[in-house]
C-alpha cells in the first residue's frame, strides 16, 4: 500500500467514495501499520507512520479503510479519514 510511504500522501492527501446516487470526498488524517501477531500493538491514533496536519473534531464525518500490508504476511495498513464535503 502506497500511503506507508509520506510522499504518496502528499501527493494523494484526499479520495472519493462513490456510491450509484453521490460521491463523497475524504481526506486522511492518519495512516496506520498494525502488527496482528504484536498483542500490544493496537489502533490507537496517536501512533501514525506520519504527521498530516489535519485535524479532526467530533462533528467530523470519519471512514476507515484496512487492507493488508503486502510486505508483511500478518499487518494491516489502517487510514483514516474525514469527509470534507
Amino acid at each position: 500500500m502506497s500511503y506507508v510511504n509520506q510522499s504518496y500522501y502528499k501527493e494523494h492527501p484526499t479520495f472519493r467514495f462513490i456510491t450509484e446516487n453521490e460521491t463523497k470526498t475524504y481526506q486522511i488524517f492518519e495512516v496506520m501499520n498494525v502488527d496482528l501477531n504484536n498483542l500490544n500493538d493496537s489502533l490507537e491514533f496517536n501512533r501514525g507512520l506520519y504527521k498530516t496536519g489535519v485535524s479532526v473534531n467530533t462533528d467530523d464525518k470519519l471512514m476507515t479503510l484496512v487492507t493488508c500490508d503486502t510486505r508483511n504476511n500478518n499487518k494491516r495498513i489502517v487510514i483514516l479519514a474525514k469527509r470534507v464535503n
